[in-house]
């Protein structure tokens, strides 16, 4: 073979390498790619947070998103778990074995309790932070927030200003599914204990009123107060659209519980019957990708 035929082939063996490297690279990023090109007309790449996920501020409201990658995450609760949380936060009298009691437990407040179950979980776009009066008081109220109210979580706020929220920005609340697998942090239940409120929570025993959003420690996903402060909207199960939901939950307890309770069973029922006054009541937004 002559010098030039060998340097030809020696060419194309180079070009074949490099074209197995690229499509080796291209596989490995697959995931940060597809991200990439389903975000970048609405989110700006803001890199990884103190704990490794990446980050997205969102152009339109300037919300500060956290991805998510989602998989397999255990929900709901155990027998165990929602008995001990009833007598520790109803203040409930009797023995904790007497089975007509436990009966009557679950006939009166079983509406409010989301059974144990493995689910999974497709990956997500969740807030930082509780959306705050600086984003929903000129968007949904067309007025500025007052004074020093800039960071504070915007409260107090009703299934239509749920809607309404959606209706102005096309941003989602999370299903349980997802507000439950976002609020373990990459942990199991087991990681949350009564000594951690005060670290990372704003609840009756540490204050008086909702706080600063992101002054209390994020969990392991870099999120802020998703227990306390305020309570969180969420879609019922796993649904998918404030639209067509019929069924919500208040999840996360809020600035007026105590750490008598148990964070992660915490639940209330919300359909378009139940009468509720929506003190400390906020959200927290999500972006779902396009599948």
């Amino acid at each position: 073979m002559t010098r030039e035929g060998k340097g030809k082939r020696t060419a194309v063996w180079i070009g074949a390498a490099l074209l197995a490297l690229a499509i080796g690279a291209a596989y490995v990023l697959r995931e940060d790619i597809r991200l990439w090109l389903a975000l970048s007309s609405q989110f700006e790449t803001l890199g990884k947070n103190e704990q490794g996920y990446h980050e997205f501020r969102h152009r339109e409201t300037g919300i500060v998103f956290v991805y998510l990658p989602g998989g397999t995450c255990e929900v709901g609760t155990t027998d165990e778990e929602w008995y001990e949380h009833l007598f520790a936060t109803e203040e409930i009298e009797g023995l904790r074995d007497d089975p007509k009691l436990l009966e009557e437990l679950a006939e009166d407040y079983g509406e409010d309790r989301l059974e144990r179950q493995s689910v999974e979980i497709a990956p997500f776009l969740i807030a930082k932070y509780e959306l705050t009066n600086e984003v929903y008081e000129p968007l949904i109220l067309s007025g500025a927030p007052q004074e020093g109210d800039e960071t504070l979580p915007a409260d107090e706020l009703t299934r239509i200003a749920l809607e309404e929220f959606w209706k102005a920005t096309g941003l989602e609340i999370p299903n349980e599914y997802e507000w439950e697998y976002a609020a373990l942090g990459g942990q199991t239940r087991t990681w949350w204990s009564q000594q951690d409120m005060t670290r990372y929570a704003w609840i009756a025993d540490t204050c008086e009123d909702v706080q600063i959003v992101g002054t209390k420690e994020p969990n392991g996903f870099g999120l802020h107060d998703v227990f306390g402060n305020v309570s969180e909207w969420c879609l019922s199960d796993s649904q998918t659209g404030i639209a067509s939901c019929e069924r919500f939950a208040i999840r996360g307890m809020d600035v007026y519980a105590r750490s008598s309770g148990t964070p992660f069973v915490n639940r209330y029922s919300v359909d378009e019957k139940t009468n509720i006054e929506p003190v400390a009541m906020g959200l927290r937004p999500v972006f779902r990708l396009p599948r």
